[in-house]
């Protein structure tokens, strides 16, 4: 029992601390914006998810499928 009574009194003093840092990492960590294949910034949630869908499509195509119309 004294030692989640000295748990919980130490634990009360780092958890401003530890919110801090946590509410820190997930601003820093966020993706605001893109800038596109075309040099245009993009922004919203909807056009985010296209230019990541978009870009990992063309990254990870095989490359041995091409065409060969010239």
């Amino acid at each position: 029992m004294k030692s989640r009574v000295i748990w919980i009194k130490c634990g009360d003093n780092n958890t401003k601390f530890f919110h801090n840092f946590s509410n820190h990492r997930r601003v820093t960590n966020t993706v605001w914006d893109v800038v596109n294949a075309q040099g245009i910034v993009v922004n919203s949630q909807f056009e985010l998810a296209w230019e990541a869908k978009t870009h990992f499509q063309n990254v990870f195509k095989d490359p041995r499928v091409t065409s060969i119309e010239a």
